[in-house]
């Protein structure tokens, strides 16, 4: 591409930004908001705190790259999806094999203060995220359980090796 290319590019860019801010400002600034947010999560590589729909949530990006994914509200979106259009305030929500507690989260944040969600992970380091979850969000009830589930009432062994459980969503 050559120089005049790239500047009707940039200029058509302009052009659009500058119209939505005088047709729509406040979408304008919504959109630049998202976009400085993910500058700085690109940037960032110690946790950071944000809300979901008022439950707060820790994203420390050195646990994994699905963490940024869970950022931006990538991750997992087609169960995100459906438990936005199933779920109400007042409703129970389980999280099997919670993990960090991302979908605890979501659910709690759509269940409400008047709802409940179960959370169950076996794993020690991320029943601690849970439990700090948990902490961080006292108005809402999240009963966090460390145990895993399963078909049929039995004992089993876990090993648990440290970064190997990031897996897809186990919600139920």
């Amino acid at each position: 591409m050559n120089s005049d290319t790239n500047i009707k590019k940039m200029t058509k860019h302009i052009a659009t930004w500058l119209g939505l801010l005088v047709t729509n400002p406040s979408l304008c600034l919504e959109r630049l908001k998202i976009y400085l947010g993910w500058f700085r999560a690109l940037l960032l590589k110690s946790p950071g705190k944000r809300r979901l729909k008022g439950v707060a949530f820790e994203f420390d990006f050195s646990l994994s790259p699905f963490l940024k994914a869970m950022y931006f509200d990538w991750y997992e979106c087609d169960v995100i999806n459906f438990m936005k259009s199933t779920l109400k305030p007042g409703d129970t929500f389980i999280d099997i094999g919670a993990n960090i507690g991302y979908i605890t989260a979501i659910g709690a944040s759509l269940v409400g203060k008047t709802g409940e969600v179960h959370s169950f992970e076996p794993a020690p380091p991320y029943f601690q995220r849970l439990k700090k979850l948990s902490k961080m969000n006292p108005d809402y009830k999240i009963i966090i359980n460390q145990c895993a589930l399963g078909g049929r009432r039995t004992g089993s062994r876990f090993n648990y090796e440290q970064g190997k459980f990031w897996g897809q969503s186990n919600s139920a």
